[in-house]
């Protein structure tokens, strides 16, 4: 029973968490790249509130990637696949 109520607590206070702050990883990244491919779409100028609006959503998967880490044990699956988004983070903004 202490096994199951470990496992159940694991559930609330790791996995629920990890996984919304994926989810909102996913929705700031998918909108950042919607933004660009807009931009580059329309052939023109990029407008000024699109960079701004790209811009925002990658700083937003930023400080949701900080706070992802915060929910794993460092040296889980999840771990590593967060620190790959982290690294791979600062490319999108050159």
């Amino acid at each position: 029973m202490t096994g199951r109520a470990s496992a159940a607590d694991d559930v609330v206070s790791r996995s629920q968490p990890l996984s919304a702050d994926a989810a909102a990883i996913y929705r700031s990244l998918a909108d950042a790249d919607s933004t660009a491919a807009a931009g580059f779409l329309a052939g023109t100028l990029e407008p000024a509130e699109s960079r701004a609006r790209y811009d925002q959503d990658v700083t937003t998967a930023s400080r949701l990637l900080v706070k992802a880490a915060s929910h794993t044990d460092g040296s889980s699956a999840s771990a590593r696949e967060i620190a790959t988004l982290n690294e791979q983070l600062p490319a999108t903004r050159a």
